[in-house]
């Protein structure tokens, strides 16, 4: 899955450009009651449409290049955690002190159903700007693939969309 240029170097055959999400899932085991607290289990995912994506093209023996956006914080953490020890490349990641990193909790009723859900996403929408993007323009330009996250501010998702045309990705 891996492309080599003439002169040997492994060339970027997939960029994707989206949030990295810390997923945080609140399982009540007895029906909720409104504001009060139930008895449950709690668990913590990495997540992120984009991320996952990176993931699993790793996992298949690729080696895409992320470009994201998160904070200074424990979610940060333990995201970045597993993103260093797959030996991912975190150079497209933007770590900013003033946001928060990506976190979506979701409340699941005894059934497992989404009872309701709070995504706090303002380092993708402030943070994954045109600007940072534009940065990697050349890693864009030379990628076989490009894959932006739907979730993405219009005018990002507009200029990156302008850029695969003209480029043919």
């Amino acid at each position: 899955m891996e492309k080599r240029r003439k002169d040997g170097k492994a060339e970027t055959v997939l960029v994707v450009i989206g949030g990295m999400v810390l997923d945080i899932q609140a399982t009540s085991s007895i029906p909720p009651h409104l504001r009060t607290i139930c008895p449950g289990q709690v668990h913590y995912a990495q997540g992120g449409v984009a991320r996952n994506i990176v993931e699993c093209m790793t996992n298949l023996g690729a080696q895409p290049f992320m470009i994201s956006a998160l904070g200074f914080d424990m979610s940060r953490n333990l995201l970045l955690e597993y993103w260093k020890s797959a030996r991912l490349q975190t150079e497209g990641i933007r770590k900013h002190q003033d946001v928060e990193t990506p976190i979506v909790c979701h409340i699941l009723d005894v059934t497992r159903e989404v009872a309701v859900g709070v995504a706090s996403m303002e380092a993708v929408e402030m943070f994954l700007s045109l600007e940072w993007i534009q940065q990697f323009k050349h890693t864009i330009h030379s990628a076989i693939l490009l894959m932006v996250d739907a979730n993405l501010s219009r005018p990002t998702l507009e200029v990156a969309c302008r850029r695969t045309f003209k480029t043919s990705l």
